[in-house]
């Protein structure tokens, strides 16, 4: 896809474990593939599945949409997912700067993280705590993540 310089540019060449390639690729084209798949059939119950597309049900792409082996937000959320995993394993740095600058909700983004992180110190009240101090503290977390 085109940068801000209208520039189209390639990815540089990384070496890359060509069985991790096949594996991760798989792991993904396989999600679609399967969303895929579903997709036209997803809300149908087996018997209606079976009269519209025979007994073994459905056996190849069928138009969804409009197009056959048409992906939905499922695998939209598998593309997602990928990048968690791959986010946690090799950190924020090998995450581009030109996703991450104009990336909406960044700094929400990044206060999350930092709250989920420091998760074994999250408080839970059954009731508003008498001390001072603890009250700010629970004010803090009730404040920010309200109908807790």
């Amino acid at each position: 896809h085109p940068l801000r310089t209208g520039i189209v540019a390639a990815r540089p060449p990384v070496a890359v474990d060509p069985e991790k390639q096949a594996r991760f690729r798989g792991c993904l084209l396989g999600g679609a593939v399967g969303d895929a798949l579903g997709a036209p059939v997803e809300f149908m119950g087996l018997p209606e599945i079976r009269a519209r597309f025979g007994a073994a049900g459905i056996r190849d792409f069928v138009p969804y949409v409009g197009k056959a082996g048409a992906i939905t937000d499922d695998t939209d959320s598998t593309g997602a997912i990928a990048g968690n995993r791959l986010g946690a394993r090799h950190g924020v740095d090998a995450i581009p700067r030109r996703w991450l600058e104009p990336l909406a909700l960044r700094g929400v983004i990044e206060e999350i993280a930092d709250d989920l992180l420091s998760w074994p110190q999250w408080p839970v009240w059954d009731r508003l705590p008498d001390d001072p101090a603890e009250l700010a503290a629970a004010a803090y977390w009730i404040d920010r993540y309200p109908g807790g």
